[in-house]
C-alpha cells in the first residue's frame, strides 16, 4: 500500500514510522501535493489543519484517489458527497483515528439513556490537548456531544504537548458516571488511519464521503 501522506507533522510522522518511508511519501508546505505527485500512490492520509487541507479537496477529487481525512477545524463543502460520487471514489473521515474511540462510541451511546432512568442529571466534557490545538472545542468534542445525542457542558484545557484526554461525566444528585480516553501516544491515530486506508482499499466501501464512526458501527455491530 502506497500512502501519499499530507501532513508529516507530529502525527503525520506516526505514519512513516508505523508503515515504512519506503511506502510512504510526505508532503508539507515546502513539497506540496500535485497531480502528477500523487499519481502511482494508492490512497491519501490528511492530518494537515482544516484551513490548508480545504486548499486540496479539488486536487485530492480530481487525482481519484481514495482519502482518509483526520483533519478538523473547517466544515466540508456542501456538494462533496455528491461530488465523490460522481468521481465513484470513497473517503473516510474522523475527528479522531483512535481505533478505541469507536468502543467509547458504544459506551457513550448507552450513557446518552440517561433520561429513562433520572429526572435530575447533567452532562459535562472536559478535555485537555497540547497548547498548539487552535479547534476549540475540538472536533473530538463535538462528535461525543452529537453521540450523546444531548446539551452538554463543553470546558477546554490546554496543557504540554497532550495528544487528548477526553471525559464525559453523567452528573446526578447522588452518583457521578464517567467515560473517559486518554490518549497516551500519537500512533495510536496513526495507526487506526492506516487501518481506514487498508478498509478503503478493500473497495467494500460505497463512494462519497463516510465519518469512520459510522464505518466502526457496522464493523462491531455497535
Amino acid at each position: 500500500m502506497k500512502i501519499a501522506l499530507l501532513g508529516t507533522g507530529k502525527t503525520g510522522s506516526k505514519v512513516i514510522e508505523l508503515h515504512g518511508s519506503e511506502y510512504v511519501t510526505g508532503f508539507n508546505h515546502s513539497n506540496p501535493p500535485t497531480l502528477a505527485k500523487l499519481k502511482g500512490h494508492d490512497v491519501v492520509i490528511s492530518f494537515l489543519p482544516g484551513p490548508i487541507f480545504v486548499d486540496y479537496i479539488d486536487l485530492l477529487i480530481e487525482s481519484g484517489l481514495p482519502v482518509v481525512s483526520g483533519s478538523t477545524g473547517f466544515d466540508w463543502p456542501s456538494d462533496i458527497d455528491k461530488r465523490l460520487k460522481v468521481k465513484k471514489v470513497a473517503w473516510i473521515t474522523a475527528s479522531n483515528f483512535s481505533l478505541g474511540m469507536n468502543l467509547v462510541r458504544g459506551m457513550i451511546k448507552v450513557l446518552a439513556k440517561a433520561p429513562l432512568l433520572f429526572d435530575n442529571f447533567d452532562l459535562k466534557l472536559h478535555e485537555i490537548h497540547h497548547i498548539h490545538k487552535k479547534d476549540q472545542p475540538s472536533g473530538t468534542s463535538l462528535s461525543w456531544q452529537q453521540w450523546v445525542g444531548q446539551d452538554v457542558k463543553i470546558t477546554s484545557g490546554r496543557d504540554g504537548d497532550n495528544p487528548g484526554d477526553h471525559k464525559l461525566t453523567l452528573v446526578t444528585p447522588y452518583e457521578d458516571i464517567s467515560v473517559r480516553h486518554q490518549a497516551k501516544d500519537r500512533r495510536i491515530f496513526a495507526e487506526g488511519a492506516i487501518w481506514t486506508a487498508r478498509k478503503l482499499l478493500e473497495g467494500n466501501t460505497d463512494s462519497g464521503l463516510h465519518n469512520l464512526a459510522d464505518v466502526m458501527e457496522k464493523e462491531l455491530e455497535i
